[in-house]
């Protein structure tokens, strides 16, 4: 934590930040130059200028390790930004982990000849492969909008995708329902 002027510069630190830039003291730190981030000191300096709490995860190099902080700067009475950072690296690297894993679920669905969709518990369309809109005509920029699977339903009824019914009201309802038997759970639904 530390305590920065409208410039972004510290102008009072703690100890941690005393031991993240290598330093005895800011003096000591300021002479060499040493910052924390500079990327840190521009959000100070941000939130100084706006007088709005300014927040983002900012990826820092201490102690010879690669650490992403989620720095935090609030404008202080009196002038000055009080700044404060928490070690969120096991969080990002999950977030990463995680990015990439759906990234290769994406390419190796699309990469399937099946046509796949998945929709989320508000029935909103979440992720489709490229042969889900081919089989069924749908352009890739509105099916980017997460329509619902009742949008869905509706828009294959109008282009004459879906084979006609007596009633299509009850059917597509019947189709809806299907959300309500799964999250009964497996055992409900099959007895």
């Amino acid at each position: 934590a530390w305590i920065a002027a409208a410039d972004g510069s510290p102008v009072w630190v703690n100890g941690a930040w005393l031991r993240s830039v290598d330093a005895a003291s800011l003096d000591e730190a300021a002479t060499r130059g040493a910052h924390f981030d500079r990327g840190a000191d521009a959000i100070a300096s941000e939130a100084a200028n706006l007088g709005q709490k300014r927040d983002t995860v900012r990826w820092v190099t201490v102690a010879g390790k690669r650490r992403a902080f989620h720095v935090t700067a609030q404008p202080l009475e009196g002038g000055g930004v009080g700044v404060w950072t928490e070690d969120v690296t096991d969080q990002e690297e999950l977030r990463e982990l995680l990015k990439r894993n759906v990234e290769a679920h994406d390419e190796t669905l699309n990469h399937i000849a099946d046509a796949v969709a998945v929709f989320d518990q508000a029935k909103r369309l979440m992720f489709h492969n490229t042969a889900f809109a081919e089989l069924w005509g749908l352009e890739p920029a509105w099916l980017a909008e997460q329509p619902t699977h009742s949008e869905v339903l509706d828009r294959l009824r109008q282009r004459r995708r879906l084979p006609e019914t007596v009633d299509y009201a009850k059917w597509k309802a019947a189709e809806l329902d299907r959300y309500e038997q799964l999250a009964a759970g497996p055992d409900e639904m099959w007895s």
